[in-house]
């Protein structure tokens, strides 16, 4: 009588090929059981591992005829890559696989595209396991999944001819994708407004160089200038004082110490393209004319005095030792003892001279009749005009005897009359004192009119005790930067 198997043969004794199951075709007298591979497995070459149910009993586990024992090998992938097999995989942004092969315990790496670097610390892989593409993972501790950053720049971009602006070389603050390489013009040169020159890095590239945004052209660099315009016309009494050499920069002559330069005139030159240009007037100028300031004791009469000094500083020809008067409605004459102005012209450029000084509240009947100077002149206010056109401060203030004296800066022309500004030449350093002229060469007095200070280009030599001793020439440089700043806080 035959007896059946059971099932199927032991898996240990002897043990079963390792990665291979038993697959029999029943358990009666003459079944057999096969080994096969599992998935993702095959088998290597002619083996097999085979056992027969013989009496109830598997025999004894061998390779068949002219085989050998089974191998089971792991299999190949079937897939390209881990993408490939499973869609849900997701590869880093601006990266592709790049994989050893198909065979198990081949890699596919992600790798940054073209232009593109892996960031520092991050990584991507998966590797081929029996004919599968697992998921993807860090391929070393600590690292996370795979960043891609773009590439940056080298050295500098092409400059050479023509692309590359004459006087000019690149400067590049930083090399990183995205920032701009800027071609600066070399020392020596100035930027001609509007015009640029850049380069972009793109992924490690520098990118063709063009007019950067907002540029009307490209760079342009222009030579600067050297020395002083030329001296050819040059106004008597002036030297010319440069604050700036680069292109376009205008160089202008202004009048030495003790002079002081006529209304609406200049000279002046203009750097161009490293040359000085021709030497002219400025825009609405004539050439300038140095006129010299004021000297000796003015006439205390408040008519004629403060006044007619007053038009000499603001450099206005016209004579004050007579008044104005009219002969006829609309008409104009001069009579002996009256004033003979220059012109109507000239009384306008005289009205506009005291408003510019900011004199003209101190003179509100003066100015009334500039104003209507081209209508006609009246004899007895105009007289009482000039009469009082002097700076008036107020009363006297008390004097330590009960009386009354004038504060420094100031002093009076009659014994009980109000006190006065002293003349723009002269100064009052005590209260009760009189107005008087600088006596130290180079020397003007202050603008509260109470000291004397050096004329601007000319620095102050103080004794000991602190009292201004004389005024010594500065340095061009320090005299042009004194003198600008002197313009720009005092009016004469």
């Amino acid at each position: 009588m035959a007896w059946p198997c059971t099932s199927e043969p032991s898996k240990f004794s002897p043990p079963l090929p390792p990665n291979s199951a038993w697959s029999c075709t029943g358990s009666t007298e003459g079944s057999t059981c096969a080994a096969g591979c599992n998935p993702g497995y095959t088998a290597a070459g002619s083996t097999s591992w085979i056992s027969t149910c013989t009496s109830g009993i598997w025999n004894q586990p061998a390779a068949d005829m002219l085989e050998n024992p089974l191998i089971c090998m792991p299999a190949p992938c079937s897939k390209t890559d881990p993408t490939d097999e499973n869609s849900l995989v997701v590869l880093p942004s601006l990266a592709t696989w790049v994989c050893t092969g198909k065979a198990h315990g081949d890699v596919c790496t992600a790798t940054c595209s073209g232009g593109y670097h892996k960031h520092s610390g991050t990584s991507w892989q998966s590797t081929c396991t029996a004919g599968h593409w697992p998921a993807p993972a860090v391929s070393t501790s600590g690292d996370t999944p795979l960043v891609c950053d773009p590439h940056g720049c080298t050295g500098t971009p092409v400059d050479t001819a023509p692309d590359m602006p004459a006087l000019s070389s690149w400067i590049c603050p930083s090399l990183i994708h995205g920032s701009k390489c800027r071609a600066n013009c070399n020392s020596g040169t100035t930027t001609a407004a509007g015009t640029s020159w850049v380069s972009t890095c793109n992924l490690g590239s520098w990118g063709q160089p063009e007019i950067d945004t907002g540029g009307t052209a490209k760079l342009l660099c222009q030579p600067s200038c050297y020395g002083s315009p030329s001296s050819t016309n040059m106004p008597a009494d002036a030297v010319f004082l440069c604050s700036s050499f680069e292109h376009g920069a205008k160089c202008k002559a202004y009048c030495n110490a003790q002079f002081t330069a006529d209304v609406s005139t200049s000279w002046v030159s203009t750097c161009v393209a490293g040359s000085w240009g021709a030497v002219v007037p400025d825009t609405g100028d004539n050439k300038l004319n140095c006129l010299a300031s004021c000297n000796g004791n003015p006439s205390p009469d408040p008519r004629f005095g403060v006044f007619s000094c007053l038009l000499s500083k603001l450099q206005v020809d016209i004579t004050l030792t007579e008044t104005v008067t009219a002969t006829a409605p609309g008409k104009r004459a001069a009579a002996r003892g009256i004033v003979r102005p220059a012109g109507t012209g000239t009384l306008d450029k005289l009205r506009a001279l005291i408003l510019s000084s900011g004199l003209a509240q101190a003179m509100p009947t003066v100015m009334k009749d500039l104003q209507q100077a081209g209508i006609e002149y009246a004899e007895p206010e105009t007289t009482a005009s000039l009469s009082s056109a002097v700076v008036k401060e107020g009363d006297r203030p008390p004097a330590g005897g009960g009386g009354v004296q004038c504060l420094a800066g100031q002093m009076a022309y009659a014994p009980t009359g109000p006190c006065y500004r002293c003349p723009p030449w002269q100064y009052n350093p005590v209260a009760g004192g009189n107005c008087s002229n600088c006596t130290i060469p180079n020397t003007e007095p202050n603008l509260s009119l109470t000291a004397c200070d050096c004329l601007p280009g000319f620095n102050e030599a103080k004794t000991a005790a602190g009292v201004l001793e004389k005024c010594v020439l500065a340095s061009l440089n320090a005299r042009l930067a004194q003198i600008t700043m002197h313009t720009e806080l005092r009016v004469y």
